[in-house]
């Protein structure tokens, strides 16, 4: 597809404008075995106990107030379960066998609803944020996070995600997911507030390996560890959290486009930390991609890429650009009006 790029990709001088986020680390605050669950996958809070989805023995189970137990066990008939949510009456189960959330009532397990879900993609997670339920699910070069309408006939659009999601939780102010990365000893905690993502990031002890579910509850996460069979309570490690630099704390990122909104110029800018192959393209909201802005071996450095969109014969709308460096992967939005 042919693209007229109107100034070629240079280093620059001048980093005054790159701008700072919260860096918070979290450390282990409680560990607990989960003996009696072979698989572990997703996990909730009813406001009392844990409610923990088992792969292998398919059915949902009730944690003990001192999870040394499982105090009730609800199964569920062999499907691939993912994550899980609750909304005050309900358990609201992900069903990746066949598309599907099962609503179960909590007080009447004997009441169970089943939506087909309006996409076909693979769900990552699920949470409740009053009136509605949200969903994460892959969409091929990234994650998205969707709001489910009462009827879970449609979704809008939240947000895209950075990397893999593993799990979904909100605090009916902002929505969590875990990231997990090429790594799986490596990942994010990632904040999404309405207007834009703030990244929470944590290297996780040795003992965390493989998180499959996120919980968010009195101000603490709690991370569900598939390999282990573990479920670990975090908290902020307030001796090293800090706001810092980007630029010193990643050495990676891609900065929002200027001028945004456009029509039809705008300049992408961003900044790799070791010399690779970088990929820059551009997506539509259906996560279709538009173009190819960079496909190449690049050196470290500040780069950036002037474009003129009109020859793509785009209408006015949202458009995402994605840039691929190594293991790292981040999203932007941006807006073209006519």
């Amino acid at each position: 597809m042919k693209i007229i790029i109107f100034a070629l990709m240079f280093i620059l001088v001048n980093t005054n404008w790159l701008k700072s986020q919260t860096i918070i680390n979290l450390v282990i605050e409680e560990t607990h075995i989960l003996n009696n669950i072979p698989s572990p996958k997703g996990i909730t809070w009813d406001g009392s106990n844990f409610w923990v989805i088992d792969n292998y023995t398919y059915s949902l189970n009730k944690l003990s107030s001192n999870f040394e137990s499982i105090d009730t066990t609800l199964y569920l008939g062999a499907k691939d379960y993912g994550d899980l949510t609750f909304d005050g009456q309900n358990f609201a189960i992900v069903d990746n066998s066949n598309h599907q959330v099962i609503k179960i009532n909590k007080n009447n397990p004997l009441e169970i609803n089943i939506f087909d879900l309006p996409i076909d993609r693979l769900i990552t997670g699920i949470t409740w944020e009053e009136p509605n339920f949200y969903i994460s699910f892959e969409a091929g070069w990234s994650s998205q996070i969707a709001k489910l309408e009462p009827e879970m006939d449609s979704v809008s659009f939240v947000a895209f995600t950075m990397g893999t999601v593993t799990g979904l939780a909100s605090d009916n102010n902002s929505f969590f997911y875990c990231s997990q990365k090429s790594d799986p000893k490596k990942g994010l905690i990632v904040t999404v507030k309405p207007d834009h993502i703030e990244t929470i990031m944590y290297s996780p002890p040795e003992e965390i390996k493989f998180p499959t579910g996120i919980e968010f509850v009195s101000d603490s996460f709690w991370l569900l560890d598939f390999e282990n069979k573990v479920l670990y309570k975090l908290k902020e490690d307030t001796t090293t959290s800090s706001k810092e630099d980007v630029l010193k704390t990643t050495g990676y990122i891609l900065f929002q486009n200027y001028p945004n909104p456009f029509n039809p110029l705008t300049i992408i800018r961003y900044k790799i930390k070791n010399a690779g192959n970088v990929t820059l393209k551009i997506f539509d909201l259906l996560s279709r991609e538009i173009a190819i802005l960079v496909d190449e071996y690049q050196n470290a450095g500040d780069y950036k890429i002037g474009l003129n969109i009109d020859q793509l014969g785009l209408t006015s709308g949202i458009y995402f650009y994605t840039l691929n460096a190594g293991d790292y992967s981040e999203v932007k939005k941006m807006l073209l009006l006519k």
